[in-house]
């Protein structure tokens, strides 16, 4: 049930058609007021950007961020409808109910600055991000904890890395023509029926043991992160041969996958075939991460993290400490 977005040569504004397309199919319905609000930092939280100024933006309005500001369009729409015109229905708790980054404080000035000052990489590229005694071991001698998947929950995690990375919720808005397609007997739904809330939960059974990086060089990510120094891999392929050699010795019988992310809008998911342990909530999309799975064989007892030892990246990774 993906959104159908619209790019359409049109003499009204923009956004205007995007809010006459989110009331032919208003998805987000049957959200409560507090699933409201966390959608509308989830999509604030992916348009914002750090300038090399040290300046907070926000994405421009061309094609790459268009289904930001449509989806951003459509949240606004919603408020409307449930509140009037703004500011109603605009309390507090949207902007203050978990803390937002301090993308104007100090270590945001200093990442902006480094990355600033470094020639543009002409391909693509890996990041990880951390502390400087961290980075540099890996950096030296490829020394890498593998953390099980489980880990990542814990409430002691800000909220850029906290999330269930076992299950995946989804939430649809059926309509009374989409019910009706199931009916055995049509003629016995009821008259004033209009819809409903449909939730799903997609769950990993088992697991695994996860290795997260990010093709992002976007500045923030050091504030999201709390880091304060990252390694750049130059040389994505070779990285990912050495970590594969390597894993397949600290997890023997292990399958190991890697590759991006997908990232899944609950509201408006593109598919029901979601391999949880590749799949996030688009909340996180703004960090585009790539992923290393291990997924341990069927005898396997529960499990924790792993070291891995790659030996030196200095070839094909640089350092970068603020």
């Amino acid at each position: 049930m993906a959104a159908e977005f619209t790019y359409l040569l049109s003499s009204k504004p923009q956004h205007v058609v995007w809010r006459e397309h989110y009331r032919r199919n208003r998805y987000g319905r049957y959200l409560k007021q507090g699933e409201l609000n966390w959608r509308f930092r989830d999509i604030l939280f992916n348009m914002l950007t750090l300038t090399p100024e040290a300046k907070i933006g926000v994405l421009a309005n061309q094609p790459v961020a268009g289904r930001w500001w449509e989806l951003m369009t459509h949240v606004l729409e919603e408020f409307f409808l449930r509140h009037g015109p703004y500011p109603a229905g605009f309390t507090k708790d949207i902007l203050h109910s978990s803390p937002y980054p301090d993308f104007a404080g100090v270590l945001a000035a200093k990442a902006a600055s480094a990355f600033a000052s470094r020639p543009p990489y002409t391909s693509p590229v890996l990041l990880r991000h951390g502390s400087p005694k961290h980075m540099t071991a890996l950096y030296e001698r490829g020394e890498i904890r593998v953390r099980n998947a489980g880990y990542y929950k814990m409430p002691d995690h800000n909220g850029a890395v906290r999330d269930d990375e076992l299950r995946l919720h989804v939430s649809l808005a059926l309509d009374r023509d989409s019910v009706l397609k199931v009916f055995k007997n049509p003629q016995d739904m009821p008259a004033d029926y209009k819809g409903q809330r449909l939730d799903f939960r997609f769950d990993h059974q088992r697991d695994f043991w996860l290795f997260c990086l990010t093709s992002s060089l976007e500045p923030r990510l050091f504030v999201d992160f709390d880091a304060t120094a990252c390694v750049i891999i130059k040389d994505p392929a070779e990285f990912a041969k050495r970590l594969r050699a390597a894993g397949a010795k600290y997890f023997p019988g292990s399958d190991c996958k890697n590759g991006p992310v997908s990232y899944v809008d609950p509201l408006l998911p593109k598919t029901a075939k979601l391999f949880v342990p590749m799949c996030k909530n688009f909340r996180y999309e703004y960090q585009r991460e790539h992923r290393f799975i291990w997924s341990p064989p069927p005898a396997a007892a529960s499990i924790s993290f792993g070291d891995v030892t790659l030996g030196p990246l200095t070839d094909i990774a640089n350092l970068i400490i603020l």
